[in-house]
């Protein structure tokens, strides 16, 4: 679904309706950012953020023996079995509760995790980012991550087919995070990898897309420049995407 953005609407802040009480779905390819926009508008807007990758990354770096056997998965690029996830995931997000904005991020990914919390957390809507598989590519392939705060960097700029993102560097020392320790690059972001997380994003994943799009709540967001410059774009769609859901016109 496509918007034309009206700079002239006048309708209540998003920042006051939209986002104080919206449960989001962020759905898209691993690489596409889909975290880096939950985590700067959860900053914003005071809304809580979860997130399965690092949850499930939290979880290893515990040791246990589910631990271990979700690392391996995660090594591989494989998905974690459904009802793995569901048990436990589903205890973080009764945690929230009904008040506030929630965003999910990498959750649910298959359409039987999502059936499973929709009784849980109604969701307001879903939001699809999109970007061709090339940019994906490249864009993993740079990405590195603080391990101990959990900050994120690129180190790969990109200018060519009228998609422009630069590197994301930290402001300092492009090896540190700004906090000091030395970036590392994550294991389910090595080439071979990622091919593979592509590939079983396509099969397990994206039928996800069909799903919500058969209820009314999926939303395209094409990714075609770095996040500082999509940031407003994106904000921009998330007021017209309420108030189209809320039948008001400009």
């Amino acid at each position: 679904i496509g918007f034309c953005l009206n700079r002239s609407l006048s309708f209540p802040d998003i920042s006051l309706i939209t986002m104080k009480a919206a449960k989001w779905l962020f759905l898209g390819p691993p690489g596409v950012g889909k975290g880096t926009y939950a985590k700067r508008l959860c900053k914003k807007f005071q809304m809580k953020h979860i997130s399965s990758g690092d949850c499930f990354r939290e979880e290893i770096a515990g040791g246990t023996e589910v631990a271990r056997q979700v690392e391996q998965f995660m090594a591989e690029g494989s998905l974690i079995p459904d009802q793995w996830v569901i048990d436990y995931m589903l205890p973080k997000i009764l945690e929230c509760g009904s008040e506030g904005g929630v965003i999910l991020d990498g959750f649910p990914r298959s359409v039987v995790q999502a059936e499973r919390i929709q009784t849980l957390l109604p969701l307001t809507q879903v939001i699809h980012f999109v970007q061709p598989k090339w940019v994906i590519k490249a864009k993993l392939a740079g990405r590195r991550v603080c391990p101990s705060c959990n900050n994120g960097y690129n180190v790969v700029g990109i200018d060519e087919q009228g998609i422009v993102m630069p590197a994301m560097l930290p402001p300092n020392d492009p090896d540190h995070c700004e906090c000091g320790t030395k970036l590392i690059q994550r294991s389910d972001d090595r080439e071979e990898v990622v091919e593979h997380r592509l590939a079983i994003y396509d099969e397990e994943t994206e039928p996800l897309a069909t799903y919500y799009k058969q209820q009314g709540l999926l939303y395209d967001f094409n990714v075609v420049g770095g996040v500082d410059v999509m940031m407003p774009k994106f904000e921009e769609t998330l007021q017209e995407i309420y108030n189209t859901a809320h039948g008001q016109q400009s």
